[in-house]
């Protein structure tokens, strides 16, 4: 892949803090742009031990329900990327007073998003109105579920700019693939993996 792109190294929260540290000094000399979860949420003093031990920017927030566990970490300074999730952490009014936290802590934020394009929309708002914003994830998951649906320009999320998010329910097209979801038949669309990790 060359240096075009970041390499962004998911661990999930299952090793603990001895694992993940031989993990990431095996890591360090390729320069991730994160290391994510290298411990189990919730676990301050494990995550402390890593960052004491590791050189690499720590991710870390998407398990997280609310702001309130978000504190600690940045009171002992063990985190640089926060992964907050405005499908499970309380909407976007609850997001954006993460934001500002972690904006006078000069913690990025990078938004995590299994929950489909309604929140991919939402959190691409919010990106676009915070400072501390760093990166957004985003999975061409049920694209068909809204309209108009998602536009990336040179792979960046045109946030629309239309009333409320910009973006409607398709009902119709949700409650036909519903159906298809309820007898089995569904299957999700292909992705283009060809553009991300061409054949050699």
């Amino acid at each position: 892949m060359g240096n075009q792109v970041d390499l962004l190294i998911e661990c999930h929260g299952k090793f603990n803090a001895a694992t993940a540290i031989r993990i990431g000094k095996e890591i360090e000399k390729f320069s991730p742009m994160w290391f994510e979860e290298p411990v189990p949420a919730g676990m301050i003093q494990a995550t402390k031990k890593v960052v004491q031990h590791v050189n690499i920017p720590i991710a870390l927030g998407e398990r997280f329900n609310s702001k309130m566990e978000l504190k600690e970490y940045l009171e002992n300074g063990i985190v640089d990327v926060m992964m907050f999730d405005c499908g499970k952490i309380g909407g976007i009014t609850e997001a954006l007073k993460i934001c500002a936290m972690c904006e006078a802590w000069q913690v990025k934020v990078a938004p995590h998003n299994p929950f489909g394009p309604v929140v991919a929309i939402a959190q691409a708002h919010l990106a676009a109105a915070v400072p501390s914003f760093l990166i957004l994830e985003h999975e061409q998951m049920a694209p068909w579920a809204i309209t108009p649906p998602i536009k990336i320009v040179d792979g960046f999320i045109e946030v629309p700019s239309e009333p409320g998010f910009g973006v409607d329910l398709n009902e119709e097209e949700i409650f036909r693939n519903q159906e298809k979801v309820d007898n089995g038949t569904y299957r999700p669309p292909p992705h283009d993996r060809e553009t991300f990790a061409p054949s050699l």
